[in-house]
């Protein structure tokens, strides 16, 4: 038995064939309670994959968590490192003026000592 339902579509009508349920009979039965076994199956299978992915999840998390302090700590390194650079920039500017202030003394004093002799 089958009924025919006419769908529209671009103007042009085209017949779709659909069958009708079948009256359920002894055979069905069996096969409905082996069809019902498969879903549940199915259902177990699907929800101990569920429950993996719900765990693998919760573990990414905890490594997700443990990431962001490594970076959060990392980040405060990187600023301490900053600020220490620029300590040993000014020192070392500051050494580097004062040979520099001495070596001009040092040439104005053998530049005065040659100008006195002469």
């Amino acid at each position: 038995q089958s009924v025919f339902f006419w769908r529209m579509g671009r103007g042009k009508r085209k017949p779709k064939h659909q069958t009708l349920p079948k009256k359920k009979s002894r055979k069905s039965a069996s096969t409905a309670e082996e069809k019902i076994s498969a879903i549940e199956a199915e259902l177990e299978q699907t929800k101990s994959s569920l429950l993996q992915s719900i765990e693998q999840a919760v573990s990414n998390n905890d490594v997700l968590v443990e990431l962001e302090e490594n970076s959060h700590q990392l980040a405060a390194k990187g600023a301490d490192f900053s600020k220490n650079v620029n300590k040993v920039e000014r020192k070392y500017a500051w050494l580097n003026r004062k040979y520099t202030i001495l070596l001009i003394l040092l040439v104005l004093m053998v530049v005065a000592a040659v100008l006195y002799y002469i």
